[in-house]
C-alpha cells in the first residue's frame, strides 16, 4: 500500500521529517514543520474499539493534527488469467485462499471455491505459515503461489513453493519456481508439462533398460569386441541424455507455446 501511495503521489519535492516513526504493519507518523501527520490502517488512527461503523478497514487513513483528513481507497485486481486458472484447478485439487486483506473481495471469490471454509482474510505470515504447517501434518503435499514478502515463510514451509514476480530482480522470497508476472496465465499449461515430463523419465529408464538388456545379450555371446563394448557404453548414456531432451523440448513447444 505505502508503495501504491508512493506512485500516486508523483513530483512531490523532498521535506524534512521530525520524529519519524513507524509501527510495523500498522502505519508511520512524523511532524512537518508544527503539523502532526500520521498514516495508516484504521486500527492505529482509530483505537480498535472506536472505529466508526461507516468505515471501512481496507483504506489507508490519514490524520493531521490529531484530526482524521480522510483516507487512500485500494481496489483490487486481478492477475489476467487468474479466474480460469483457479478454474482449471478446482477441478483437480483442493485449493485455499490465504490472504492479508479483509474479507471485502470474499463474495467475489467465493464462486471459484469450494466453499468458504477455503477462503481465509485477514491472516498474517505467521497464519499463513501455520496453515501450510497444518494441511503437512494431516499428510497432505502442499503447493503454495504468492507474490509477495509475507508469503516468505509458507513458501519455504511447503513442499513446493511458487512466486509470482513482476521482476525477477526484485528480492525474492525462498521457493522453489519462480514465474513472471505476465506468464501467471500459463501455469495451467505449465503444470500439465510437468505432469507429462514424468512419463519421460519413466520411458527413459525403460529405453535405457531395453539398451542394457540388448547389449548384455551380445556381450555374454562373445559377439562384442571389448573396444565396441567401450564405444556403446557412453554412447548409451548420450542416447538416454538426448532422448530426455528431445521430447521434453517437443512437449515444452507444445504446452508452453
Amino acid at each position: 500500500l505505502s508503495r501504491k501511495i508512493n506512485s500516486f503521489l508523483k513530483n512531490v519535492d523532498g521535506i524534512t521529517l521530525r520524529g519519524f516513526r513507524e509501527y510495523p504493519g500498522l502505519g508511520i507518523q512524523a511532524t512537518v514543520g508544527e503539523v502532526f501527520i500520521r498514516l495508516g490502517s484504521s486500527k492505529f488512527i482509530f483505537h480498535k474499539n472506536e472505529i466508526p461503523v461507516s468505515i471501512k478497514e481496507n483504506g489507508v487513513f490519514v490524520e493531521i493534527n490529531n484530526e482524521v483528513k480522510g483516507c487512500f481507497v485500494f481496489q483490487s485486481q486481478y492477475r489476467k488469467g487468474l479466474l480460469s486458472f483457479l478454474e482449471s484447478l478446482k477441478s483437480k485439487f483442493n485449493i485455499s485462499l490465504l490472504s492479508g486483506d479483509n474479507d471485502s473481495e470474499k463474495q467475489r471469490l467465493q464462486a471459484y471455491f469450494k466453499n468458504n471454509k477455503n477462503l481465509y482474510f485477514n491472516q498474517s505470515p505467521k497464519d499463513k505459515l501455520a496453515f501450510i504447517e497444518l494441511l503437512q501434518h494431516a499428510d497432505e503435499k502442499v503447493m503454495m503461489i504468492g507474490d509477495g514478502l509475507n508469503d516468505a515463510g509458507a513458501l519455504e514451509q511447503s513442499d513446493v513453493g511458487v512466486v509470482i514476480t513482476e521482476n525477477i530482480n526484485n528480492f525474492t522470497p525462498a521457493c522453489d519456481v519462480i514465474v513472471s508476472a505476465d506468464q501467471f496465465r500459463k501455469l495451467p499449461q505449465f503444470f500439465e508439462y510437468i505432469r507429462r515430463s514424468k512419463y519421460v523419465l519413466f520411458a527413459a529408464y525403460v529405453l535405457a533398460l531395453v539398451y542394457n538388456i540388448v547389449g548384455l545379450s551380445y556381450a555374454v555371446q562373445g559377439l562384442l569386441s571389448p573396444v565396441i563394448a567401450a564405444i556403446l557404453m557412453p554412447l548409451s548414456s548420450v542416447t538416454i541424455v538426448v532422448f530426455g531432451v528431445g521430447i521434453s523440448s517437443i512437449l515444452a513447444k507444445y504446452y508452453l507455446k
